[in-house]
């Protein structure tokens, strides 16, 4: 349905939107956790500049490290998920483990395998890190038909730093992602669409969202949200005057999220919408180079959880 859908907008790019987004209200500030259970997460949700839309599921088995009644301590889990991601140009399975040993800080890590389809201009693939990815050029190679199928894994290593203080919460979430794909002979580097950026193959690069948000007691959530994105190249991946390519992006703007209902044990719970309106601040082709700044990177999304089973 959502290939059928996309069909009528050649630009639009699928892309996973970060699961932290679900998070901007969730139980990670939440009282302490069951002893044992099973949950999910889930998210749909579309994005414009650069296009794209996302289904994630995460379902997992989080187990309560210790009791603790005080609020530094109270919410501590050890959970381990598998992460399918689905849009209409790639998918990805992935296994999950996060430790949360303290309200205010999480770990986790993701080891990931899947694929572009070949669909949607994706994956498209370079020789070096200072490929020209704006959209008129995206467009151009896609119409050339230069875009293919290919396999590959992931890797993701992260933390989550949150605190809450009456109604106002601060987050910030770092995450390290490292690609493996197989790549046409003589191409290092691809475009992600998830960033929007070019990672050259078997590379880090790093995203990290920073969110000052009031939480209401009526389930509206409202804030602002800075993001940074940068990947990890080689000084041979560019010439003294490319180096600006490899500058990290910025972007900045508000953010809302409003839960219908929460009913901690649900089966169906926080049924959540979301919207992020960011608009960038440094970008190789976002801010009047080559679409205007003007533009919003703009996130419409829904998330919903629930526990299917709990022991205490």
């Amino acid at each position: 349905m959502l290939t059928t859908a996309l069909r009528h907008y050649p630009r639009v790019r699928p892309l996973p939107i970060a699961l932290s987004l679900v998070c901007v209200a969730s139980s990670a500030m939440a009282a302490q956790p069951p002893e044992r259970s099973i949950s999910y997460t889930n998210l749909t949700a579309g994005r414009v500049n650069p296009l794209g839309l996302i289904e994630v599921f995460e379902l997992g088995y989080r187990l309560r490290l210790y009791d603790s009644t005080n609020p530094l301590f109270e919410n501590n889990f050890v959970s381990f998920a598998l992460r399918p991601a689905l849009t209409p140009a790639w998918g990805r399975l992935s296994g999950v483990l996060r430790i949360q040993p303290l309200s205010i800080l999480q770990l986790w890590a993701e080891y990931g395998a899947g694929g572009h389809f070949g669909t949607f201009g994706l994956m498209q693939s370079f020789p070096t890190a200072t490929a020209d990815v704006s959209d008129t050029a995206l467009d151009a190679r896609e119409e050339a038909g230069v875009n293919y199928a290919a396999t590959g894994t992931q890797i993701g290593l992260g933390v989550l730093l949150q605190a809450k203080v009456g109604p106002i919460a601060a987050r910030s979430s770092a995450r390290f992602i490292r690609p493996n794909h197989d790549l046409q002979d003589g191409d290092t580097a691809y475009y992600n669409i998830v960033y929007d950026i070019v990672i050259p193959d078997r590379a880090w690069a790093v995203n990290k969202d920073t969110d000052l948000l009031w939480v209401s007691k009526f389930g509206l959530v409202a804030g602002v949200r800075w993001s940074l994105t940068h990947a990890f190249t080689r000084e041979t991946d560019f010439s003294p005057d490319e180096a600006g390519r490899n500058a990290p992006l910025h972007r900045v703007g508000p953010l809302l999220a409003y839960s219908f209902w929460d009913e901690p044990g649900a089966a169906f719970n926080k049924p959540t919408a979301l919207v992020v309106a960011n608009w960038w601040l440094q970008h190789p082709s976002r801010t009047g180079q080559d679409s205007s700044q003007a533009i919003p990177y703009l996130i419409l999304g829904f998330t919903c959880e629930g526990d299917l089973w709990q022991a205490n």
